[in-house]
């Protein structure tokens, strides 16, 4: 093979008496020999941002060039920066389903709401509920056993 496509790093090498090509993997990208010391010029040139979907409410991108690292802290840094409307309280009157009412809770917090945050005013922690500061969802959902169904039937109609 030509030597610039074939990386020795990416073999481990067995011989009869000894292993070779093995190396420590401290952190990401380890190799003895080599400087990964962060450099910003270095950064710049191997970052590639692709973006794959772009609408009004949403963007879709791959980050190219990055350690997965860098990749997580620029995830965290938009989850914590970009505003959203999200559920925070969950009243349960009469639950006789077969998910508790905690786990219930949490998945129905964990729907995306396409509110517009700016539409919101923030609620502080003696503030009462006002229209400008609170949507009300209401779900009635009720599962009724079929008495006319076939016994052992699976199918939900």
């Amino acid at each position: 093979m030509p030597a610039q496509t074939f990386d020795e790093r990416r073999l481990v090498g067995v011989q009869a008496e000894r292993i070779t090509n093995v190396s420590s993997r401290d952190f990401p990208g380890h190799y003895p020999g080599e400087d990964h010391a962060w450099d910003l010029s270095n950064f710049k040139k191997n970052l590639k941002v692709k973006v794959q979907r772009l609408s009004q409410h949403s963007i879709d991108f791959d980050l190219i060039g990055v350690d997965a690292s860098i990749a997580n802290a620029f995830r965290r840094i938009m989850i914590a920066e970009v505003p959203t409307v999200c559920i925070e309280q969950v009243f349960v009157w009469n639950n006789n389903s077969v998910i508790v009412d905690e786990v219930l809770s949490h998945r129905i917090g964990l729907v995306p709401l396409n509110v517009d945050p700016a539409l919101m005013t923030m609620r502080g922690p003696n503030d009462q509920p006002t229209d400008r500061n609170t949507i009300v969802f209401s779900v009635d959902v009720t599962c009724e056993r079929n008495p006319n169904a076939p016994k052992g039937s699976t199918n939900p109609t």
